[in-house]
């Protein structure tokens, strides 16, 4: 790419603020999905809580506690909820990261380059599938 296209380039994106959005949003996602993975692995730890079960005490068993109970129950919850806005966050990096390759792409094409195959394909799919969405 030579300087003027360059500058073409950048003068045709930066006079529309919402395509610089859209490409400076694609430009963070990674910092953003790898928050929302740490997130998934927080919220499937804190699913994976153990059931409450009773104990031995001396030579006495002793029953678990409605406490203990709903103690796991809420960490369960807790963590299925952390699960899903984990994933849905994923979702929404994964949109923006396609809307500013998309921009991208139209930008280039825009610029009087002849548009490549990737080009002419689209920015592609990175929408996750019912298995990595754990669906």
């Amino acid at each position: 790419m030579t300087d003027q296209e360059y500058n073409d380039l950048l003068a045709q994106v930066g006079s529309d603020p919402e395509r610089l959005r859209a490409l400076l949003e694609a430009a963070v996602s990674g910092d953003q999905m790898a928050l929302a993975q740490r997130q998934l692995g927080v919220g499937q730890d804190l699913f994976a809580t153990p059931g409450a079960q009773g104990r031995e005490v001396g030579r006495t068993y002793v029953a678990s506690s409605p406490l203990e109970h709903l103690s796991v129950a809420l960490r369960q919850g807790i963590g299925a909820k952390r699960m899903q806005d984990a994933l849905t966050q994923q979702q929404t990096v994964i949109d923006q990261k396609k809307k500013g390759m998309n921009t991208l792409l139209e930008a280039i094409a825009g610029a009087g380059r002849p548009r490549s195959a990737l080009a002419q394909a689209g920015a592609g799919d990175y929408a996750l599938n019912d298995d990595e969405a754990g669906v």
